[in-house]
């Protein structure tokens, strides 16, 4: 899964190149974290999340046809745990896939053929870590994140120390 795209946050930008379950995926998640704690910092820790705005998952047809056939319990925790609503669109091309999470904060990323879960997977942890749900377990699917998309990035040990 190509992470190629650009998330526009409040009070910055971000933009992740990868390959998920590389080497450039560990840097896509710990770039975002760095970007939440800088978000955090210039925002006096105040929350980022439009509690008015639901947030929406969307990928091509094809793509979410496999996401919504093979990985439906995925997509079910996304609409239960998140409250996001999950569907297709015409507006993106192949293989592409969008999370809304407010008007201002949009992440669009590539999901190669056969990497399907890598890119739902990324889409839990995403959403996860915008939303601040990213440590919570969520009571109607216990453990699923964890069992289901485990963390496969080692850990620095640096905490957002090693954010630049």
């Amino acid at each position: 899964v190509s992470l190629a795209g650009a998330a526009t946050l409040r009070g910055g930008n971000s933009t992740a190149e990868a390959v998920l379950g590389s080497a450039g995926y560990c840097r896509a998640l710990r770039e975002l974290r760095c970007e939440m704690a800088r978000l955090r910092n210039s925002t006096n820790g105040t929350a980022v999340v439009d509690t008015q705005y639901q947030g929406r998952l969307e990928a091509h047809k094809d793509l979410m046809s496999v996401w919504t056939t093979k990985y439906s319990t995925h997509v079910g925790y996304i609409k239960s745990c998140y409250g996001y609503t999950v569907g297709p669109t015409n507006l993106l091309p192949e293989h592409k896939a969008r999370i809304k999470v407010n008007p201002r904060t949009i992440k669009t990323y590539h999901v190669n053929p056969g990497e399907e879960e890598d890119g739902i997977c990324y889409a839990i942890k995403y959403i996860g870590t915008m939303e601040g749900k990213s440590t919570t377990e969520c009571s109607a699917y216990p453990g699923f994140r964890q069992s289901n998309c485990p963390e496969q990035c080692p850990d620095t040990g640096g905490g957002n120390d090693d954010c630049q």
